[in-house]
C-alpha cells in the first residue's frame, strides 16, 4: 500500500471492516506497545500502517514477556497482509503461549 491510500477499519472486537466496496469481519488490530496476556507488551512493529499514529504489528514482530523473555508473534489475520506477512489482531498467539490484546477497538489505518 503506497501513497495516500487509506483503508478504513471499524472495530469493536468483530465489527465489519470496510475497504471501499469490500466488507469483512475482523477483530481489533494490534499496535506497538499493546499488552499481552502474560503482562508484557508488543516491542516491535514493522508495518508501514499506523492507527492514530501508532505502528501496526505484523506476524514475526516481537513481544516482551515477563515470564518467557522476548518472543515473536506467531498468528495474524490471513485476510489482512502487508509485506507478505499477516497483520496481528486481538488475541493472536505468541511463541511463549501468551496472546496479544488490541488497544485499538475502532480506528482507521493509514498507509
Amino acid at each position: 500500500m503506497t501513497g495516500n491510500r487509506q483503508l478504513y477499519f471499524h472495530f469493536l472486537n468483530y465489527f465489519p471492516v470496510v475497504n471501499k466496496s469490500e466488507v469483512k469481519i475482523m477483530p481489533g488490530i494490534v499496535c506497538l506497545g499493546d499488552a499481552t496476556t502474560h503482562g508484557g507488551k508488543v516491542i516491535t512493529a514493522t508495518s508501514t500502517l499506523f492507527i492514530n499514529g501508532i505502528q501496526v504489528a505484523l506476524v514475526g514482530d516481537l513481544v516482551s514477556c515477563p515470564k518467557h523473555g522476548v518472543n515473536p508473534i506467531q498468528e495474524g489475520d490471513p485476510t489482512a497482509t502487508e509485506k507478505g506477512r499477516n497483520v496481528v489482531v486481538n488475541h493472536c498467539q505468541c511463541a511463549c503461549g501468551c496472546r496479544v490484546i488490541s488497544s485499538q477497538p475502532e480506528n482507521s489505518i493509514e498507509s
